[in-house]
């Protein structure tokens, strides 16, 4: 966790070497230039590491982990005219960043934590699997799968104050969509989308297999790798005391 109590200074003054290279190279006025972050506000470390109006933080995926800020007035001002044209993970957001559409091009979204698969969002709505504890403590406790699937409207509710374990309304309970009575009726016809969403992202590492497996922060990557391998004694125990015939398929006794 050493990267999250780097002093400001230093990263300010990494964008200063960047900015004063594209200066030299006469490309400043031609370069698109974004200081973001990769990830929400880790409140765990306040008051160094920010606070954020959204739920959660750094390391979990509710929108307080996976939201942050970008600036794109420029863009949209056409101070760029002759901006290339890009994909990521398949899709173009070149229109949206030049403002010329209101829209993503990219109609779902998917949350991991770590390698587990989380949430996902379908234009509006999320739906919630496997999530972290919404407090600091979600930095160690394990993840809660929920038994249901839960679900909301994620641009109604983007501080996600009525769906979790700890919210702030006696009726998120009844749902999204219409009266909190009957609302969890059509929510639920809303789940095999997220269903089908997640079996098309998953069977994608099928033909895109990642580079290397993710790293684990606790015993159990190391415990896989370890009960994978298997040991000598394993193998020495099933044999000892057996006839030489058992477990060979067409032998019998003489």
């Amino acid at each position: 966790m050493a990267h999250l109590f780097k002093p400001a200074w230093r990263d300010q003054a990494l964008v200063g070497l960047v900015l004063k290279k594209l200066e030299d190279m006469g490309q400043l006025d031609n370069t698109i230039v974004v200081f973001t972050t990769d990830n929400g506000a880790p409140q765990v470390t306040f008051p160094d590491g920010g606070v954020t109006p959204f739920k959660g933080q750094k390391g979990g995926s509710w929108e307080g982990g996976f939201r942050s800020p970008m600036m794109k007035k420029q863009i949209e001002a056409g101070a760029y005219p002759g901006i290339v044209k890009t994909t990521l993970d398949g899709f173009d957001p070149s229109k949206l960043l030049l403002g010329t559409s209101d829209k993503s091009a990219r109609e779902a979204f998917f949350f991991y934590s770590g390698a587990t698969p989380s949430a996902a969002r379908f234009k509006n709505w999320k739906m919630y699997y496997d999530m972290t504890e919404e407090t600091a403590a979600g930095w160690i406790l394990p993840r809660v799968p929920f038994r249901m699937t839960l679900v909301q409207n994620i641009q109604r509710d983007p501080f996600e104050q009525a769906v979790g374990i700890d919210q702030k309304t006696v009726n998120g309970i009844g749902g999204a969509l219409g009266s909190p009575l009957t609302a969890y009726i059509y929510d639920w016809n809303i789940l095999p989308i997220g269903q089908q969403l997640w079996c098309t992202e998953l069977m994608s590492y099928k033909a895109f297999p990642p580079m290397q497996a993710p790293e684990t922060s606790n015993l159990d990557g190391l415990l896989r790798q370890v009960q994978s391998a298997g040991h000598p004694s394993d193998r020495s125990t099933r044999s000892a005391g057996r006839p030489s015939w058992v477990g060979q398929p067409n032998a019998r006794r003489s």
